[in-house]
């Protein structure tokens, strides 16, 4: 069998954060005995044109195998205007494809990542090749209700798709209220248990931390946790909060902490590499998440695997996976309930088993249980597999 996925982001050297975990599932299929490709349009903003970006990237195509995976991707630039950015997103999809086929030959099925674009630009390329296509949905933006008049897309998409898949209940549900007759199946996002592993040596530290890594934009309920922190503190509380990730609100973040009279006990760590993020989770007590709506929450899971206990709002995707055993599930906004969890976290010692809580996280989320899922749904689509 030979998939190839259109995702509709993904990491560049030049924005490599950029759903890396479309490279892991990609790895896992290859893994799996699976020929695998990728074809993606890098449309970077105007808003980082220079001279030095130009020299780097000038509408030029590349090809290359990228740890076995075929990979082919236009360096380009996005234009601002919603529309016109969203047609030359499909339009370069389809010149991908064509270079992609010439390459490597003609793919058995197609799997999009997010039907705003490269769902649609696989249902373009399924009605020009004949070859069938399945989508899986990360978008938020379902939830938000930002779709807009980018609804009809959407339907004409997941209907036209052999198979919708979504990565949490809540997010399906989200889904079946713009597409209700589109029949969803739920495989979560995978897990690098690999690289998130258990620390090299037991967390031991004078120093008891909180850990936040997120965008630092409105959705991610920073606000709230700082307001959450500040009443764990006053209540006598002695463990710190680091926050890595960088955004929008980081100056108004910076002064909320000053407002609170936090600046002794809170750190802003800055945007994080892979690999910082780890090193983070090995060093913290507890992982923190406050958003407002997560369609996954990827970052929870990736704590569940370095074995931190977790504390998490309600927001979507975590409420299928994060258990008592896990840690504590409270309420988006409401920072008393918030800062009642940050206490039991620090105090409890029912939350000391890191290894179940790896254990279990990898049993769900592990490459090799979603990489099958995956396999299977492929399977029901073109028939039975044929391995490289």
């Amino acid at each position: 069998m030979h998939v190839l996925f259109i995702p509709s982001w993904y990491p560049t050297p030049g924005q490599p954060s950029l759903g890396p975990y479309f490279v892991d599932q990609a790895l896992a299929v290859l893994a799996l005995g699976v020929e695998t490709g990728v074809c993606y349009p890098a449309l970077r903003s105007l808003r980082t044109l220079s001279l030095f970006c130009i020299a780097q990237n000038h509408f030029q195509w590349t090809c290359a195998d990228d740890a076995g995976v075929h990979t082919v991707l236009l360096h380009a630039w996005n234009p601002v205007i919603p529309h016109i950015r969203a047609t030359m997103f499909v339009q370069t999809s389809l010149q991908a494809f064509r270079i992609y086929e010439q390459r490597y030959g003609r793919p058995d099925i197609i799997h999009a990542q997010s039907a705003l674009w490269g769902g649609v630009a696989a249902m373009r390329l399924s009605r020009q090749t004949g070859i069938p296509y399945v989508v899986t949905e990360h978008s938020s933006a379902y939830h938000r209700k930002m779709n807009g008049r980018w609804e009809p897309w959407i339907v004409r998409c997941l209907g036209g798709a052999a198979r919708t898949i979504c990565v949490s209940s809540s997010l399906a549900h989200d889904v079946s209220a713009v597409a209700p007759d589109v029949p969803i199946t739920v495989i979560p996002n995978m897990v690098d248990a690999e690289f998130f592993t258990l620390p090299p040596a037991p967390r031991v530290s004078p120093q008891h931390s909180f850990l936040t890594v997120a965008n630092l934009n409105s959705n991610k309920g920073i606000d709230t946790l700082l307001e959450a922190f500040a009443l764990y503190r006053r209540a006598g509380g002695s463990w710190t909060l680091n926050i890595g990730g960088q955004g929008p609100l980081w100056l108004n973040l910076m002064y909320q902490v000053q407002h609170l009279l936090l600046e002794d006990a809170v750190r802003f760590l800055g945007p994080l590499t892979r690999i910082q993020v780890r090193q983070a989770m090995w060093e913290a007590s507890a992982f923190v998440l406050a958003s407002r709506v997560e369609t996954f929450g990827l970052a929870v899971a990736e704590a569940l695997a370095t074995g931190l206990p977790v504390v998490v709002t309600r927001c979507g995707g975590p409420e299928d996976f994060v258990t008592p055993n896990d840690g504590l599930l409270v309420e988006i906004d409401n920072p008393h309930a918030l800062a009642e969890a940050l206490t039991e976290v620090a105090e409890s010692r029912r939350l000391e088993d890191d290894e179940g809580r790896r254990k279990r996280c990898v049993s769900r989320f592990g490459s090799t249980k979603v990489g099958r899922q995956l396999l299977d749904v492929y399977t029901q689509v073109v028939g039975s597999p044929k391995t490289k």
